[in-house]
């Protein structure tokens, strides 16, 4: 079925029928958007910039933490726990975070969430600083830091999505999404060599001084008003109101579909990489540290030819680089050694760029302006599904050794995938200028009608 061909919400989003020199004015005005053009929107580059703060905390800190709690324990299945953690808020806290977004302010909600997350920060490095620190009070850290991070996709990059233009949707989530696979690479990189040369405190100490560039940079932000909905339903049906505007849309249902997949069964292995790198590999610090960073490198040069390239067809980017991902994770398992298994995480890292790339542009795009808070909070629950992939791995790496749990999860992956593009074939047929077309029109009917 191809999308924009009928009225029927069905194929993905109502879209208007434009003219050639219509159609083709769009296209040169979505070729326009550059780097600069969007730095020069200073609400944009705050929330750039606090995604670069959070994201690298976030994922030095995870790393960091697998690797403490490997040494301490021993066991794969308690380090998967601690991932576990982690992610679980996501599938309990999304669409209720989505709802929130909508009836509050979204940057104040923002506000007081980094303000814990320092708070976390500061307790446990006082607690290390004491020798007072346990495994237990870890875990409790991480599971509070995991029900904070739930805000990242109903709130912040909805928050993109309020001040930026609809021609330059696509362009800021991928320029955003260069930012976040940085990070990828930078802070599993130095969260094992912090946490291997400075201890755990290090992380910890790191952590106070990230989230207060990030409440900062927050502070400042003035966002468009956002106008308070006058009607306000029980906070159940406003979820079910959500989940019903989502199974109209079939480029929604399969971009969910696709998140489901991919975290349940490929980005769970990173719950993995302290296992590979000291049982499999006997790596020291250092070599734990680059193969730690590999995937994130990966994932940093293909978001850099993305967000160069105007791709007008990110349903097949999403599609494609879902599978590329998977494809060199079953490749990766058993490399024998550390100079093969750095190369292959970095072509997984490509093909993962093209899925994050995608993934919060085709939910705001696809979804109607009143409704994308909620369709975002859905987007965190189908990412909560890594949680579960987490502890399945952990359980087949306690028995059959981590090379084997990865290549199990990764295949099983690989096969959903295909499924998924055979089942909506909207997800590699999709055109994003129609469907900028149709949101910039959307926009200024809303602001007509606001007026």
């Amino acid at each position: 079925m191809t999308i924009g061909t009928t009225s029927n919400c069905r194929t993905g989003s109502k879209m208007p029928q434009k003219s050639s020199e219509g159609a083709s004015t769009e296209t040169r005005d979505f070729e326009k958007v550059t780097p600069s053009v969007l730095f020069s929107n200073r609400n944009y580059l705050k929330l750039w910039l606090n995604g670069g703060t959070a994201t690298t905390m976030r994922w030095l800190e995870l790393l960091a933490i697998g690797f403490f709690t490997q040494k301490a324990t021993e066991s794969e299945f308690i380090v998967a726990m601690m991932f576990f953690l982690r992610w679980i808020p996501m599938v309990l806290l999304g669409s209720f975070i989505g709802v929130l977004a909508e009836r509050f302010d979204r940057r104040k909600l923002f506000l007081y969430g980094i303000f814990i997350l320092w708070i976390v920060s500061a307790t446990l490095f006082v607690l290390t600083w004491f020798n007072a620190l346990e495994i237990w009070h870890v875990a409790l850290g991480t599971t509070i830091n995991g029900c904070l991070n739930v805000i990242e996709f109903p709130i912040r990059r909805t928050l993109i999505g309020d001040v930026v233009k609809s021609k330059e949707l696509v362009p800021a989530m991928a320029l955003d999404s260069v930012t976040n696979q940085c990070t990828r690479m930078a802070g599993p990189f130095l969260g094992v060599i912090i946490e291997g040369y400075l201890g755990i405190i290090g992380v910890y100490f790191l952590g106070l001084v990230l989230h207060a560039i990030g409440f900062g940079l927050l502070y400042s932000l003035k966002p468009p008003v956002q106008k308070p909905r006058i009607e306000k339903k029980r906070v159940l049906t406003e979820i079910s109101d959500g989940f019903n505007h989502i199974k109209t849309r079939d480029m929604l249902i399969v971009t969910l579909v696709i998140t489901a997949i991919m975290n349940a069964f490929a980005m769970s292995f990173s719950s993995l990489i302290p296992a590979i790198a000291v049982e499999e590999l006997n790596l020291n610090t250092n070599q734990s540290s680059f193969l730690a960073g590999a995937e994130g490198l990966g994932a940093f040069i293909g978001a850099l030819i993305i967000a160069t390239r105007q791709f007008t067809t990110p349903g097949r980017l999403f599609l494609f680089g879902s599978i590329i991902f998977e494809v060199f994770l079953i490749a990766f398992s058993h490399a024998p050694e550390l100079i093969f298994a750095i190369p292959l995480l970095v072509m997984s890292g490509i093909g993962h760029s093209g899925f994050s790339a995608s993934q919060s542009a085709l939910m705001i795009a696809y979804s109607d302006p009143t409704m994308r808070s909620r369709t975002m909070g859905v987007l965190a629950v189908c990412i909560g599904t890594q949680p579960f992939g987490i502890l399945l791995l952990g359980l087949i790496a306690e028995f059959y050794g981590a090379p084997i749990a990865i290549a199990i999860s990764a295949s099983l992956g690989t096969v959903l995938l295909i499924w998924a593009g055979y089942k909506w074939p909207a997800i590699w047929r999709g055109n994003f200028n129609e469907q900028s077309n149709n949101l910039s029109h959307q926009k200024q009917d809303k602001d007509s009608n606001n007026n």
